[in-house]
């Protein structure tokens, strides 16, 4: 993106429902970039309203009615704990635009997220905790030796280095957690992310939204992904005939 994209920092926030479904989407437009194959489409039910740059009136954004795609990919064998990958697409069927933040008709926004299982969920708040309880300790013990000019605190500053790197690059796989909490009292029912089904899932998934991103090409020959906002996801549980249950995001 431009420098001059964004660089107002104002927000463009909407709600779009969609429904993930099982079939596929029926195109001439080949594979995704992302998604590549063996995804399945993601239907968008309405559209959405956003605030117009005045604060006065609202403008509304709406995405291709044939659909987007969306797909899940899990960790090979056993995961014992590392998150899966949720992507998903939606081709804008309106320009969005408020101020220096603006895209075209057409344009393909992107949402990624982590996801678990039911049960990999809890493991992966256990694999991280060792993560972060080493960080803190380094970090204690580097402020401490820092504060009390003791001999060595160099060496401490390396370590505590060595420890966030390690923590940083465990927050790929596992969940990410805040900071602030001290007490390592996590639990899946402490986290703000929602759980529900997803077709071809026997269990629920948990899903921990991350980026909502464009495709841009470098220099006519290389494709990038640049992100431009998050996103956020509330399972939407309507019971059907016979009391089976379907979810739309």
């Amino acid at each position: 993106m431009s420098r001059e994209w964004g660089a107002s920092g104002k927000r463009l926030i909407f709600d779009v429902p969609v429904e993930a479904t099982s079939d596929s989407l029926v195109t001439d437009r080949g594979e995704d970039p992302m998604l590549q194959r063996n995804a399945d489409k993601m239907l968008p039910l309405s559209s959405g309203t956003y605030a117009d740059d005045d604060g006065g009136s609202e403008s509304t954004v709406s995405f291709a009615g044939i659909g987007g795609e969306w797909k899940i990919q899990m960790p090979r064998g056993v995961s014992n704990g590392k998150a899966g990958k949720l992507m998903c697409y939606l081709d804008l069927e309106t320009p969005l635009r408020k101020g220096d933040l603006f895209l075209d008709r057409g344009e393909r926004i992107y949402l990624t997220a982590k996801c678990w299982r039911e049960g990999e969920l809890d493991r992966a708040l256990e694999r991280l905790k060792p993560y972060q309880q080493n960080y803190r300790l380094r970090e204690e013990k580097m402020n401490a030796a820092v504060v009390d000019k003791n001999y060595g605190y160099e060496r401490l500053i390396i370590d505590h280095e060595n420890a966030l790197a390690e923590y940083q690059e465990a927050n790929i796989y596992f969940p990410t957690i805040d900071d602030d909490d001290v007490d390592f009292s996590w639990t899946k029912q402490g986290l703000e992310w929602q759980e529900g089904p997803w077709p071809g899932e026997a269990e629920w998934l948990t899903v921990e939204p991350l980026f909502l991103m464009v495709r841009r090409m470098k220099f006519f020959v290389k494709e990038e992904f640049h992100v431009i906002g998050t996103w956020a996801a509330a399972p939407i549980i309507e019971e059907r005939g016979g009391g089976e249950e379907e979810a739309k995001e």
